[in-house]
């Protein structure tokens, strides 16, 4: 078959053009009419290119699909799959050199979800994170996980999740409470700082995997990357490394002044630095989630730096939308129900504030 296939296409060298290539996958497709269609799978692809703004270039995988629709190639499928939940297995396999599952279910439908590691005072220690707000996909994942502890594939089930859960009455609900009521099993809420480090890490390492991290003038490769991050000791203030016990030694103590713990009569003083710091957080925020409530973006900076209150955070985004790097939507004397994004072009602005 391949020797008939090479003759009836004439594939006896390189092909040189875009065009050339276009007519050997219709050929392709005329040679599959009469059996089944030929599947371009892209499988669990990660390592993204991303446009000047930050954001994953989808467009440019897109635009494969094009190549072939376009033209009207036909007997064609093509599958893309984007891996979008590999932060925490990228982190874990720099603290962590021991047996490494990335399976805890034989089903492949929450393998990016759950995976397993073995721990030797405890044995297998399965671990799942689910963020899907949506409560059909939480039971699902509550599901697989009563499934993995029904069928005793692992004898600790840590489950990561700062999303709702439900309420009694759902199923979802149902099942993790009986997982993790009375049982060795433990629910983990992620704090804002281990979920900047997993992604901040995440970047690293497709910047490495691509070439273009160069560090002391070199190009370090992962297994670099991974030798940087464990002799530097900055993975020890990851709070989300420490609640998996992947982490030996003793935990560091956070130094932070709660609100109530402020003498009432001395003013707070908020150092230019100190507001650099928190522009930069919020910027960051808004680059990763594209689209927040002005009140959330607002509890999160008040959650991560312990000085500036919540007016003058408030202040900080008005003034960066006067400079244009931010955009603020909404009524302007509702703060509460206002949204918060990247700036738009101009006659998408005021097609938004025109619905408002």
């Amino acid at each position: 078959m391949i020797g008939c296939g090479g003759s009836i296409l004439g594939t006896q060298r390189a092909i040189a053009t875009e065009h050339a290539a276009q007519g050997i996958l219709a050929n392709l497709g005329r040679l599959a009419a009469d059996t089944q269609p030929i599947v371009l799978c892209f499988d669990q692809l990660d390592n993204i290119a991303r446009t000047s703004e930050g954001v994953i270039d989808l467009q440019a995988i897109f635009n494969v699909n094009s190549t072939i629709h376009n033209p009207r190639l036909r007997n064609f499928l093509v599958i893309i799959s984007i891996i979008t939940s590999t932060w925490l297995k990228e982190l874990i396999h720099v603290v962590y050199k021991g047996e490494f599952r990335p399976r805890l279910l034989p089903s492949p439908t929450y393998a990016s979800q759950l995976f397993s590691i073995e721990v030797s005072r405890v044995g297998r220690v399965g671990i799942a994170w689910n963020e899907d707000p949506n409560l059909t996909s939480f039971y699902h994942v509550m599901n697989a996980c009563r499934r993995a502890v029904s069928l005793d594939l692992c004898q600790q089930l840590l489950f990561i999740r700062s999303e709702g859960i439900g309420k009694p009455g759902n199923q979802g609900y149902e099942f993790y409470q009986r997982i993790f009521t009375d049982t060795p099993h433990r629910h983990i809420t992620p704090s804002l700082e281990s979920v900047q480090f997993l992604a901040t890490y995440h970047s690293l390492v497709n910047a490495a995997a691509s070439g273009e991290l160069v560090i002391a003038g070199t190009k370090p490769s992962i297994d670099d990357l991974e030798s940087l991050l464990n002799e530097s000791n900055v993975l020890r203030e990851c709070d989300l490394l420490w609640d998996l016990d992947l982490l030996n030694g003793r935990r560091p103590k956070r130094q932070r002044v709660s609100k109530r713990d402020r003498p009432m009569h001395q003013p707070i003083e908020i150092r230019g630095a100190e507001l650099s710091d928190v522009r930069t957080f919020l910027l960051d925020l808004l680059n990763a989630h594209q689209l927040l409530g002005r009140q959330v973006l607002v509890n999160a900076g008040v959650n991560q730096f312990p000085m500036p209150p919540a007016t003058t955070i408030h202040q900080l985004v008005d003034q960066l939308q006067q400079q244009e790097q931010l955009q603020v939507l909404g009524a302007l004397n509702n703060p509460d129900e206002q949204l918060v994004c990247l700036p738009l072009p101009h006659n998408e602005t005021r097609s938004h504030l025109s619905t408002s």
